[in-house]
């Protein structure tokens, strides 16, 4: 992904997930920030699979999925420690 800055969106429903990545892109673009991926998880286990080969900063979460993980266990299982700002959906 390289030295942009990558953004991990959770969502178990594909047209949410087309939401936040368009939102988000507009948000971008009137902040004048255009250089960012964004990456996509189905699932927690999923995310944290995905953040063990791509470093992530920024992770956005439903809480509310109907995998036996949510997000409050997504944001239980990322370590204390890490850099990663977390937000919830």
């Amino acid at each position: 992904m390289g030295n942009k800055p990558t953004v991990l969106v959770v969502d178990d429903e594909t047209n949410i997930q087309i939401l936040v990545r368009r939102n988000l892109l507009r948000y971008m673009a009137r902040v004048h920030v255009m250089d960012v991926d964004i990456v996509f998880a189905n699932n927690p286990p999923e995310a944290l699979e995905l953040m063990e080969t791509t470093r992530v900063d920024l992770v956005i979460t439903d809480v509310d999925m109907q995998h036996r993980h949510n997000g409050f266990w997504l944001k239980q299982a990322i370590p204390r420690g890490s850099r990663l700002f977390r937000s919830s959906l």
